[in-house]
């Protein structure tokens, strides 16, 4: 009976630390990371429980956070979204701006363009081509306003459009001839530099 209590006491003093030790395994992989093994027994069994614990603990701070984390990126995720939309919605409105402002350009019997001096861009209306009689590309502007404009405005045209370029007028107002096929033909030009 003796032997019997003895074996069973060891049996127990095994077994105990280990129960203790699959229970609380048993909660962590269920996500509970704040249960920790309560047993602190001075042998190979408490020094496991110490740094399972101490384990448990590393990987619940990593946990929280990884949630942290994921949390900040939902935010910005959605952040994100919103502003990609308000982009998009942005995107679109400037484009049927541009549409209606060339309709509009288009239907005025008028030539508008501009030239970008640093790109060495040029737009112009549809109506150029009606009114002057000629294409420009960006390459050959100066060339054809210098073929186009009758001789005796060249000079002149061009010291005004240089002189609102460097700044010395805000804009100007000129009439120039301009030679269309053989026939001469008078056009206003009104300039305005915007740096």
């Amino acid at each position: 009976m003796m032997v019997s209590l003895a074996s069973s006491w060891l049996t127990r003093q095994i077994t105990r630390p280990i129960d203790l030790l699959v229970d609380t395994m048993s909660g962590v992989s269920k996500g509970d990371f704040t249960r920790y093994c309560e047993y602190t027994g001075d042998d190979e069994f408490g020094t496991l429980s110490t740094h399972y614990n101490e384990m448990l603990r590393r990987l619940g701070e990593s946990h929280r956070y990884l949630n942290e984390v994921c949390e900040e990126l939902a935010v910005t995720k959605y952040e994100l979204e919103c502003n990609y939309n308000a982009l998009e919605k942005s995107q679109e409105a400037l484009i049927i701006s541009e549409e209606r402002y060339k309709t509009t350009l288009n239907a005025i019997e008028e030539v508008i363009w501009e030239y970008h001096v640093t790109y060495k861009y040029f737009f112009a209306t549809e109506n150029w081509d009606k009114i002057v009689g000629c294409e420009v590309s960006n390459e050959n502007i100066g060339s054809v306003i210098k073929k186009l404009v009758e001789p005796q405005n060249v000079e002149s045209f061009m010291a005004t459009v240089k002189r609102c370029l460097i700044g010395e007028i805000a804009d100007f107002t000129q009439e120039i001839l301009i030679n269309k096929e053989g026939e001469g033909r008078w056009l206003l030009c009104k300039g305005h530099a915007i740096t």
